[in-house]
């Protein structure tokens, strides 16, 4: 009980420090949407900077709105940023769902093949494509998969997003694309995680005592080694999914994908800083939650970290 306190608190407090830096970035440097789209400099003197005492207030009334769930009202699109964001977070949901489904898909068998074929032709072949995806960033990966599957073979239209309201199978089929470009990535980091993990599972004494009882390979793998090794690869992807719910910003604007991340590079840009402030403030209370809760699996699932704490 007292980790989880101690856990809960630390994500209280570094939400309370990013929302900070985030005001101070957001609301205390000059210029807003208005400036921008008329191509104004922002002008500032010292009698129109506002007091500490000021600064303190607003921000207090600021992050007083979030938590009641009044973000305001974007200054850009002149809609409440609630309801901006709501239809733009279901698009990066359903993303970041895809990804991790593939994710999940491709990196298990791959990493059982790999792990079980130690030095052979399918583990070097394994190893040498992961090691070139791994190296591969997000926003390339999405360049090539729209280079070769959208113009070269027509599989989808570059750039032609289609809403799931339009249609909900063509929405599906285009989501693919940047789905591929966020998991190939990580999976090829997953597939080393886990065939590491298995790979040391299978040199362990109760492997060879269940093959001395005539247990077969599989079901020793698959009973007794998956499971065991599961448990580091279970934390791992808690942390691999906080990074796709937020790091699909420049993959979202390779595919024109009209979710959290394009919207946040176009708030920033129009310097709309009520919606970059909360969109600014979801990524990071989404990373440390997934952080926090892959430490908590581990402590949960490892018996020598829940018997140490």
């Amino acid at each position: 009980m007292k980790y989880l306190v101690r856990k809960a608190v630390a994500l209280i407090a570094t939400v309370w420090a990013v929302s900070v830096l985030t005001f101070a970035a957001f609301y205390i440097i000059p210029g807003d949407s208005e400036t921008v789209s008329k191509g104004l400099e922002s002008d500032i003197n010292e009698d129109e900077g506002k007091s500490f005492k000021e600064t303190v207030t607003e921000y207090c009334e600021w992050m007083g709105g979030l938590l009641k769930g009044d973000a305001g009202k974007s200054s850009q699109y002149n809609i409440s940023v609630t309801e901006l964001i709501e239809d733009r977070l279901k698009v990066t949901l359903i993303l970041a769902a895809m990804s991790l489904g593939l994710i999940i898909i491709m990196a298990v068998p791959l990493g059982i093949i790999s792990a079980k074929r130690q030095g052979g032709a399918a583990d070097n072949i394994i190893g040498f494509s992961t090691d070139i995806l791994m190296a591969t960033p997000e926003f390339f990966m999405g360049m090539i998969i729209t280079v070769i599957f959208g113009i070269g073979l027509n599989w989808f239209t570059a750039g032609g997003y289609v809403s799931f309201r339009t249609d909900a199978g063509a929405f599906f089929t285009y989501m693919l694309a940047p789905a591929f470009a966020i998991a190939l990535p990580k999976m090829s980091m997953t597939v080393k995680f886990l065939r590491n993990s298995i790979a040391g599972q299978l040199g362990m004494d109760y492997v060879r005592t269940a093959k001395s009882k005539g247990l077969s390979d599989n079901k020793i793998m698959f009973r007794h080694v998956l499971k065991n090794s599961l448990v580091s690869v279970i934390t791992f992807m808690a942390v691999i999914a906080a990074q796709i719910l937020a790091g699909s910003i420049v993959t979202e604007q390779v595919f024109s994908v009209p979710g959290m991340g394009r919207l946040l590079v176009t708030s920033i840009r129009s310097r709309d800083h009520n919606v970059a402030g909360v969109i600014i403030m979801y990524i990071a209370f989404l990373v440390v939650l997934f952080n926090m809760l892959a430490d908590v699996l581990y402590h949960c699932l490892d018996p020598k970290e829940r018997n140490g704490n």
